[in-house]
């Protein structure tokens, strides 16, 4: 089952909307995507913010307080850790 993906449209001389960019949600399963983050993302911490987020759809706030951290210390941890597994998104 595909996830959810955001993307960005702009309206056509007909006034029809069409895609102008999709992101990697639109092309990888959960499953794809979980075996990603499992091969490319290597501290367990990092990967399980990155599950938590992108598969399971919680809240910094929530994440934060199931591995006992500051919202912040979350945040940041999810900046870095998808950042470097975004030079591996196709």
């Amino acid at each position: 089952m595909p996830l959810h993906f955001r993307c960005r449209f702009r309206y056509n001389s007909r006034r029809k909307r069409e895609v102008i960019s999709a992101s990697y949600k639109d092309t990888l399963t959960r499953s794809q995507l979980r075996m990603l983050i499992n091969e490319h993302v290597f501290h367990a911490l990092d990967r399980r913010i990155l599950c938590r987020k992108l598969l399971d759809g919680a809240t910094f706030e929530q994440i934060a307080e199931e591995v006992d951290r500051s919202t912040n210390c979350v945040k940041e941890r999810y900046r870095r850790a998808y950042a470097h597994l975004s030079a591996f998104l196709p």
